[in-house]
């Protein structure tokens, strides 16, 4: 069977070790609070052991906490989080699950104090630390977005080029390294990403790879690894517990290589999972580990266009300027809305729950959601530019903007439960993430990693009707979703025809 359209994409996710020196102790800090600096009425604050240790009772107060004292017990509640403290004990209950603060309650003239980061952690806010000025701050938990991760990665996307990324790969490659973090650097990824249970994704992620693996249909690829560079640290390896999870959840191969060899057997790899439409993705050997997902998509329209059919028509950018370019035609019933000022229409794959929608609208921050709720089976005369588009960035900004903050910091990232035998002395932290792509847009297919659940639409076909022109001779946004999950798999802007 013929298949001409494809998309390949590559996330890398390069990390990076610092040598850095921690605080020591000292009690000139300096604590602020969303911005603002925090007074201490009821005892000083102080670092012990490493570990910055407050007034409970203050500091729980004024982040909007009540606090509750039943011996041996000390208690912080607010709508979401019910913390308990035992005097003399490392063990603490979050919400009924049990964890380990790094230090017990220490108590100086009658007053409790517990280490702050870990109070921040397990209600929701995060915290930074600026060594050279003593400085500690406090960011309280804020409200999510009410757009999920693919929109607000696509609101970030550059407006003078055209762009294609792959929400899935990057929240599957996000969700390995989540697996080997912990405490404000795994809250943070998990936040970002919209994964609400690490858990029970792994689980999903591990059938969505299995359900396609064997599937004659639609082709597609999702290949996980993680690479260890041996001339890194030479006796630190990943940990059995994360190869494991890398093993079972994500079908992740676990390889390693030294400095000589880096580039040219990750390339490789690359270039094998994508079926040689991505040859490189890496260029330099300056990492200490990488965790990487490619993937590649194969398939046909359900309903293809007519070769004869495509004609050259203008097609008007984001600059005003026009282009004569290729354009299919077709004219069928498909799954249409048109509400708030968004068109859109659902393009099925062949014997698939894969679709491409393409959506036409001023404003780039479209509610998807809400716009498939409201289609209905339309007749409809297509107007589609035959495009192709390779595009790569780095996302660390991005993420950023999202919320990974923590995992970027060579001082704070947290990711000790991915490493077994990492000095004291050293930090892992994420170097880059690297996000490569190529789609394919023509006649028969899409090339697009991609699960999708089609759309049936009646058993017969009515009566022939005046269909709605949809005509996208100016930029729109394209995304391929997964109608079982509600999960958009690919997203991209065609803005340009130069």
């Amino acid at each position: 069977m013929k298949r001409i359209m494809a998309f390949f994409l590559t996330v890398v996710m390069m990390f990076s070790v610092s040598t850095a020196t921690f605080s020591e102790d000292k009690s000139d800090l300096n604590i602020s609070l969303n911005g603002e600096a925090m007074s201490f009425s009821m005892g000083k604050p102080y670092v012990k052991d490493g570990n910055t240790m407050v007034p409970i009772r203050e500091v729980a107060e004024k982040m909007g906490l009540t606090v509750t004292w039943e011996s041996p017990k000390i208690i912080l509640q607010n709508s979401q989080y019910d913390v308990e403290f035992m005097y003399d004990s490392t063990k603490v209950s979050v919400n009924g699950a049990e964890k380990q603060s790094p230090a017990s309650i220490d108590i100086k003239d009658g007053i409790s104090y517990a280490p702050l980061r870990f109070i921040c952690e397990n209600i929701g806010a995060t915290v930074g630390y600026d060594a050279a000025k003593s400085a500690v701050s406090i960011s309280s938990a804020e409200p999510k977005d009410e757009l999920g991760f693919s929109e607000n990665l696509n609101a970030q996307m550059p407006t003078d080029q055209n762009y294609m990324f792959s929400p899935l790969s990057i929240k599957m490659a996000m969700a390995m390294a989540a697996n080997g973090a912990k405490g404000t650097t795994q809250k943070e990824i998990l936040d970002a990403t919209g994964i609400a249970d690490l858990n029970k994704y792994n689980e999903s992620t591990s059938q969505l790879i299995k359900k396609y693996k064997d599937n004659d249909s639609i082709k597609l690829n999702i290949a996980n690894s993680i690479w260890l560079n041996r001339d890194s640290y030479n006796d630190v390896d990943f940990s059995s517990t994360y190869r494991t999870t890398i093993q079972n959840y994500f079908d992740g191969e676990i390889q390693k290589v030294d400095a000589k060899s880096a580039v040219n057997t990750i390339n490789n790899w690359v270039s094998q999972k994508t079926n040689q439409k991505i040859t490189k993705i890496i260029n330099d050997n300056d990492f200490s580990a990488a965790l990487i997902n490619a993937t590649y998509f194969k398939g046909k329209w359900e309903s293809p266009f007519e070769k004869s059919d495509t004609k050259k028509d203008t097609f008007t950018d984001r600059k005003n300027e026009t282009s004569q370019i290729d354009f299919m035609n077709q004219t069928d019933y498909f799954d249409y809305c048109d509400s708030d000022g968004v068109q859109m229409v659902r393009l099925p794959y062949k014997d698939s729950k894969i679709s491409m929608y393409i959506a036409l609208s001023d404003d780039r921050t479209i509610n998807f959601e809400k716009n498939i709720a409201e289609m209905t089976y339309t007749r409809v005369a297509l107007h589609i530019p035959k495009f192709q588009t390779e595009y790569s960035t780095r996302l660390n900004d991005i993420l950023g903007n999202l919320g990974i903050k923590t995992a970027f910091d060579k001082k704070n990232a947290d990711f000790k439960p991915m490493f077994a035998n990492i000095p004291d002395t050293v930090n892992v932290y994420i170097d880059k993430v690297l996000h490569k792509n190529y789609i394919d847009v023509n006649e028969e297919g899409t090339e697009a990693a991609a699960v999708t659940g089609g759309m049936m639409g009646p058993g017969c076909a009515p009566p022939p009707e005046e269909p709605v022109a949809f005509n996208a001779d100016k930029p729109f946004t394209y995304f391929i979703r997964d109608d079982e999950s509600g999960e958009i798999l690919f997203m991209g802007e065609y803005a340009f025809a130069k």
